[in-house]
């Protein structure tokens, strides 16, 4: 279930509460029922807002997992920039296990743990992808 469904359903529950409120205070239903409809309604509310809670913390763990996939990328870039022409063939030697120049094309493949970076792109799993880079 998604953020946005939770939501929805949390809303629905609320505007029966009130609903139930409405009809209590029309004498249309009397206290008993408005208490079994406020505690079956609070029930579910509360496990909506567990499910609720749950998908935003994990939502903001995977945030701080790109955020810190990019700046340890961004760090690579920069570092790579700075580096002189000798420098840069001994990062290139480091991050690729098979670097091919034919005059026109460059074709490489990364070694571990640097194809990790490759696959996040190619996998629809890629926090895994993220956690083994962070663990490497």
């Amino acid at each position: 279930m998604n953020n946005s469904k939770i939501s929805r359903q949390i809303s629905t529950k609320e505007a029966q509460l009130v609903k139930a409120v409405e009809l209590r205070l029309n004498d249309e239903i009397d206290e008993s029922e408005l208490k079994t409809i406020r505690i079956k309604n609070k029930d579910s509310l509360d496990k909506l807002q567990s499910q609720l809670d749950s998908i935003n913390k994990l939502l903001s763990q995977e945030s701080n997992q790109v955020l810190d996939l990019a700046s340890i990328i961004n760090e690579c870039i920069h570092l790579y920039k700075l580096a002189n022409k000798q420098e840069k063939g001994s990062i290139l030697k480091i991050v690729c296990s098979n670097l091919f120049f034919d005059g026109k094309n460059i074709n490489l493949h990364l070694s571990n743990p640097f194809n990790l970076l490759q696959e996040c792109h190619t996998s629809s799993l890629w926090r895994l992808q993220v956690n083994l880079f962070r663990t490497l």
